[in-house]
């Protein structure tokens, strides 16, 4: 009974956490596609900008991605001044992970 009961808690997290990395998943990807510094030319660079979260056995990751090919020259180009993906992964990874620290305490 009390492995089970474990099994089940395991699942609820492994569930929430999937849940919630999805809705910020969402938040980051509107972020990223407001702050992008570029100027559009035809759009698709903003439009196809991605936060997706997959999982594989027990592993949840959350992939922020161009979804265009030149999307890595925005990223590396001109010194970094149209990255977007980086300097985002950079500012909301840690304050995703302390926020999941901090849930995991309660």
């Amino acid at each position: 009974m009390g492995r089970a009961v474990s099994e089940y808690g395991q699942k609820l997290v492994y569930h929430a956490l999937v849940q919630y990395l999805e809705q910020h998943a969402a938040e980051i990807k509107a972020q990223m596609q407001r702050e992008a510094s570029w100027q559009d030319r035809t759009g698709a660079a903003r439009r196809e900008l991605r936060a997706e979260v997959e999982t594989s056995g027990a592993q949840v990751t959350l992939y922020l991605s161009h979804g265009v090919e030149y999307g890595k020259w925005l990223e590396l180009a001109h010194g970094g001044r149209f990255a977007i993906v980086g300097p985002t992964i950079m500012r909301v990874g840690p304050r995703i992970g302390d926020d999941l620290k901090a849930k995991m305490k309660r």
